[in-house]
């Protein structure tokens, strides 16, 4: 799991990792406004949340409470049954 953040100056997302103690790796695009990377992905909002596979493909994406973690149980569950066969 990563977060990418697109806020104005790095200390804003280095600050919410560090309060929230979150365990995962936070990127920094830098300023909304002056990043491409969230429209090559149709990102129009926030939190914008893909599930990508290990090929770099999108899997899902505009997952929302309780289908995050269905989504990602239901794709892990075909993953181990793919290599069991």
């Amino acid at each position: 799991m990563i977060g990418l953040s697109l806020d104005p100056n790095i200390k804003t997302p280095r600050a919410y990792a560090a309060k929230n103690q979150l365990g995962w790796i936070i990127g920094f695009l830098g300023d909304w406004s002056k990043a491409d990377l969230p429209s090559k992905y149709g990102v129009e909002g926030f939190p914008s949340i893909f599930l990508i596979g290990p090929d770099g493909k999108i899997i899902a994406k505009d997952l929302r409470g309780e289908s995050i973690k269905t989504t990602v149980e239901r794709t892990l569950a075909k993953a181990e049954s793919a290599k069991a066969h």
